[in-house]
């Protein structure tokens, strides 16, 4: 297996904390994204979607559709480049 090939994406969301996004913004390897519910600047492979945040600050989920679209939430990240590029 080719770790380089693997690609790894998280979600802020079920209780997960800041201390959880930070120890995976310490994984070693290059392939990651985490969708977080507000920006966090000195988290370099987190990617906001602004209004898919709950009032709880979790992100929804991103598979839902947009009210009066047909693009769900998950189609503002370009996962196209992120899979054929990495970060």
């Amino acid at each position: 297996m080719n770790w380089d090939n693997l690609f790894f994406i998280m979600v802020e969301r079920d209780g997960c904390t800041k201390t959880e996004l930070m120890n995976f913004e310490k994984l070693s390897y290059k392939n990651k994204v985490v969708f977080t519910a507000q920006k966090y600047h000195e988290i370099k492979s987190s990617y906001h979607i602004a209004g898919t945040e709950y009032s709880n600050f979790e992100v929804i989920d991103l598979c839902l559709y947009k009210k009066l679209s047909v693009k769900r939430w998950i189609d503002d990240f370009d996962y196209v480049r992120f899979l054929n590029q990495g970060n």
